[in-house]
């Protein structure tokens, strides 16, 4: 009776196919990009050292604004504190370079993104591992294996295959909130190890992204070794249209 109970209760609440999370989750950033707004933020960055130590500077803070079409990341503060006058300058005449470069070349502001969503189901054997709690959220926890045997198409590909990926996928709106991907062996320099962990929450109606932290451990050809913390967080979204008029997000 206690066994037919138990398969009675596993049949009543199963938990989720991964596939159809994770193409839930690419539909809603589909709806999600679809809508076309575009936001501008600010970006705090902290470094820090295989110890733990801040690196110097500290801590530098960007507000990420629009130039010429695409982002831009314009320093404003150092460790807290604002500009100096000689920095000021400094960055005036860094962006309006860039300004320059950016009409002359647009083709070289195109960012190709990789590692998304879509390699999931592609290279990664995926399961459920269970429920969690997210930034306040109840989410599915999904851990992704690489496919044995599977060759990347190209060598951000076979990066992308030398890692562990585990996915949250909240529950009420299918979005993803949270990524981990862990390095299980080292390629392209990039050692065993190393990972990159993003975290978003909502903005309005935008999933956003709020915190990256990435830790590398890095040892190149030339023996230049580097292993250290970086910290990114994002706030003060502001939404804007092609008037360039701005709306701050709550």
């Amino acid at each position: 009776m206690i066994l037919l109970t138990m398969i009675a209760l596993i049949a009543a609440d199963p938990w989720p196919d991964p596939a159809q999370l994770i193409e839930k989750a690419m539909a809603a950033r589909q709806a999600q990009n679809s809508r076309g707004s575009k936001f501008t933020w600010r970006e705090e960055v902290e470094m820090r050292d295989e110890k733990g130590s801040p690196l110097k500077p500290f801590r530098k803070t960007y507000d990420v604004i629009m130039l010429e079409g695409e982002n831009y990341n314009k320093l404003v503060l150092v460790d807290g504190q604002p500009l100096d006058d000689a920095m000021k300058k400094k960055v005036e005449q860094d962006m309006e370079k860039m300004r320059e470069l950016r009409r002359k070349h647009a083709f070289m502001n195109k960012a190709v993104p990789y590692g998304g969503l879509g390699v999931l189901e592609r290279l990664f054997d995926n399961k459920v591992a269970g429920e969690e709690t997210v930034g306040g959220r109840k989410a599915w926890k999904v851990e992704s294996e690489p496919k044995k045997g599977v060759k990347g198409a190209d060598s951000k590909e076979e990066e992308i295959l030398a890692t562990r990926r585990t996915t949250w996928f909240d529950e009420e709106e299918g979005v993803e909130i949270r990524r981990r991907s862990v390095y299980v062996r080292g390629i392209h320099s990039i050692k065993a190890g190393s990972f990159d962990e993003m975290e978003w929450s909502k903005v309005g109606d935008a999933w956003l992204l709020a915190t990256n932290h990435v830790r590398s451990e890095v040892s190149p050809a030339l023996g230049f070794h580097s292993f250290g913390d970086a910290y990114y967080r994002y706030s003060h979204y502001k939404r804007f249209s092609a008037d360039a008029t701005f709306i701050p997000e709550q």
